[in-house]
């Protein structure tokens, strides 16, 4: 039992640091509706970033998987064309990359979308259970990539707003969290007093 206080006592002392990360997060979020076209332009660069390692990672893995996936070919293709993007829109000037982005994600979307209806079917074929699930969201996706090539300030708007959405809420979350953590230290703090 004095283990088990120990271990919770340890694990609760340090609540204040999920406090920080949550006021971090809500400040973040409350920034990103704030200064919409800075996030924009933010999130370009890290839009960049995952094409670059999202495209190393697939071409590694379709090259590390040539003698069991069958269409290994396939995936290498999608790394490489992840990577030419992310070469792209780094070699343009800034004002126009927030522009282009848009229309990048959107066709992105569209693609692996696409990818992964070919998945859901194949995973149909080997009997898998809840390939519907993956089928019905790569549909989803490509109607949501729709919005985003048929109206590029939607695209913009929706990315901010998601990403501003998804600040607040962790960071609501982390706040909460950390006052059940501070209360928890409280009550250990308590029966360790008494003993």
């Amino acid at each position: 039992m004095e283990n088990l206080i120990h271990s919770v006592k340890q694990a609760v002392k340090y609540w204040w640091v999920s406090l920080l990360v949550g006021i971090l997060a809500l400040i973040l979020g409350i920034w990103s509706i704030a200064t919409p076209d800075v996030t924009l332009v933010a999130l370009t660069y890290v839009f960049i970033f995952a094409f670059f390692i999202s495209g190393i990672l697939e071409i590694v893995f379709a090259i590390s998987n040539r003698e069991i996936h069958s269409g290994w070919g396939w995936t290498l293709a999608s790394g490489i064309i992840d990577l030419l993007f992310g070469i792209l829109l780094l070699a343009l000037p800034l004002p126009l990359i927030t522009t282009i982005l848009i229309y990048f994600v959107g066709f992105w979307i569209l693609f692996r979308s696409i990818w992964a209806i070919g998945d859901s079917v194949q995973l149909q074929r080997f009997g898998v259970k809840g390939w519907g699930w993956l089928l019905a969201f790569a549909i989803l996706s490509i109607i949501f990539s729709f919005f985003f090539l048929i109206s590029p300030m939607f695209g913009g708007v929706f990315i901010v707003a998601f990403v501003s959405v998804a600040f607040i809420s962790y960071g609501i979350f982390r706040i909460y969290l950390s006052i059940k953590l501070r209360s928890l230290h409280k009550d250990v703090e308590k029966i360790t007093h008494h003993k």
